[in-house]
């Protein structure tokens, strides 16, 4: 997470830049915070899933999509359509 940036905002915006896919902050569903090590560290994580309108032209599969000066070309197979229903 960058500094000021909330777990849903760097999940959206890691979900951007790793795969192209576009979401809104609102698809999010945050977990509680949860101990990564309990009783080496101190260290908590939060797990978010985040929901993708696949309708939305900018996620349709195939689409080359310009991120961070990378080019992601999607490809699409059955699990994500399995997904879907």
């Amino acid at each position: 997470m960058d500094e000021g940036e909330s777990p849903a905002e760097a999940a959206v915006r890691e979900l951007r830049e790793e795969t192209g896919l576009v979401a809104s902050i609102d698809a999010c569903t945050l977990s509680p915070p949860l101990a990564l090590s309990p009783g080496l560290t101190n260290e908590n994580i939060c797990l978010v899933t985040v929901q993708c309108d696949l309708s939305l032209p900018e996620n349709q599969p195939g689409a080359a999509q310009q991120v961070s000066r990378t080019i992601i070309a999607g490809t699409w197979v059955a699990f994500f359509r399995e997904c879907q229903q």
